[in-house]
């Protein structure tokens, strides 16, 4: 999908959505928009498993912080929004004792 503007920042804007448009609408699939910031590297982040096994297998779904996702109905409703409020960094150090 082409890029978004919000502010002064430039979002690349990332569909997941079914190849079979008539398979998705029998079996009522909807699809998600993310927003992704990839200024920040990072590898994505996703609390979803169908996203994280069409990420892990294509590869193209940019690096990045997802800020926003919007999932849609089959329909064309907007069901629900996720947007980020902040972030903050972590620093941590992991040690394994034999």
């Amino acid at each position: 999908m082409n890029d978004t503007i919000i502010g002064e920042k430039k979002y690349t804007q990332i569909k997941l959505s079914s190849l079979n448009p008539k398979r998705a609408k029998r079996k009522k699939i909807g699809y998600e928009i993310y927003l992704v910031d990839t200024n920040i590297k990072m590898k994505p982040f996703f609390n979803e498993p169908l996203a994280f096994e069409v990420w892990r297998e294509k590869k193209n779904f940019p690096d990045g912080l997802v800020v926003e996702k919007h999932y849609y109905s089959y329909d064309g409703k907007l069901s629900y929004s996720q947007v980020l409020k902040e972030t903050s960094p972590v620093s941590f150090e992991l040690i394994i004792k034999k």
